[in-house]
């Protein structure tokens, strides 16, 4: 079974809500694989700007998110290339 781009937005939205209400300790890891995508998300609570990011990977391709307390995105990494996003 293939999972729609609105599908695969809906997974990672709810994992990325899941993170955004526990709290962190240090650092804390929760690693999903569903279907052929696997996402890793990761949190902190030591002072750092971002402290949520959520990388995942299908068909070979990495991409990473990082956001700020607020929830919002600060960056994003598509391959090689980082995209910073101002508020």
């Amino acid at each position: 079974m293939r999972l729609s781009s609105a599908a695969q937005a809906s997974t990672f939205l709810t994992l990325a809500a899941l993170v955004f209400t526990t709290e962190a300790q240090s650092r804390r890891r929760i690693t999903v694989q569903t279907y052929k995508t696997r996402y890793r998300i990761d949190t902190w609570d030591d002072g750092r700007d971002e402290l949520y990011r959520v990388t995942y990977w299908k068909s070979g391709l990495k991409s990473v998110y990082t956001f700020d307390a607020g929830g919002h995105v600060r960056t994003l990494t598509a391959r090689d290339t980082l995209y910073t996003l101002d508020l």
